[in-house]
């Protein structure tokens, strides 16, 4: 009977104390703290790899038409409403031609973003790719060099924050005849390939 007695007597140690109970609610909250800072760090990290994707995606479809439309153009042209001592910008297309003939690359202030505009046989209104991603002008420079009787177009496109772009290329203009060309800049002007054809 004393063994039972003893039994009952003693306390039971099955129960957690208070500073155990602080210590374990405080390392819980570590735990999911540092678990949703992840997930903050990892969300962000995710939207801007793909802000980053974006823009390098369109810039190198920007770049396939600008390619595409200067390798088959006979001739380009320039124009602006603004005056600029540099290259041969006009004020309108040759006398005789019309949009329909050209590729038109250039930069949408209302929209802020650059268009390239071309058109289909059997349209009258032209199709208008959009490149939203490229939403400054400082996104495009496209620059001309003559070097004997050739003439080198190259560009630099979508610029990073840290002033450097994430393409840069070139194509030579074997068609392009001696004159005055804009050297590199922003293209803040109607750049037009005279096509015959669609791309």
């Amino acid at each position: 009977m004393r063994y039972i007695n003893n039994r009952l007597n003693r306390k039971s140690k099955k129960g957690i104390t208070l500073p155990e109970l602080i210590v374990s609610v405080l390392f819980t909250a570590v735990i999911v703290s540092a678990a949703v800072s992840m997930w903050f760090v990892g969300g962000k990290i995710f939207d801007d790899t793909a802000e980053v994707s974006r823009i390098y995606s369109q810039a190198r479809s920007f770049e396939t038409m600008f390619q595409n439309a200067a390798s088959v153009a006979p001739s380009l042209v320039f124009t602006t409403t603004t005056s600029s001592s540099e290259g041969d910008f006009f004020n309108a297309l040759p006398e005789g031609k019309t949009e329909s003939e050209y590729f038109r690359f250039f930069y949408n202030e209302k929209r802020e973003s650059f268009c390239v505009s071309y058109y289909t046989a059997g349209n009258s209104a032209p199709m208008m790719i959009e490149y939203d991603a490229l939403d400054d002008v400082s996104d495009v420079l496209v620059g001309f060099t003559t070097a004997g009787d050739k003439v080198l177009m190259e560009y630099k496109l979508a610029q990073q924050e840290d002033g450097s772009y994430f393409i840069e290329g070139g194509i030579v203009l074997n068609y392009a005849e001696a004159g005055t060309y804009p050297a590199m800049r922003e293209l803040d002007y109607n750049l037009y390939f005279h096509v015959t054809h669609g791309l």
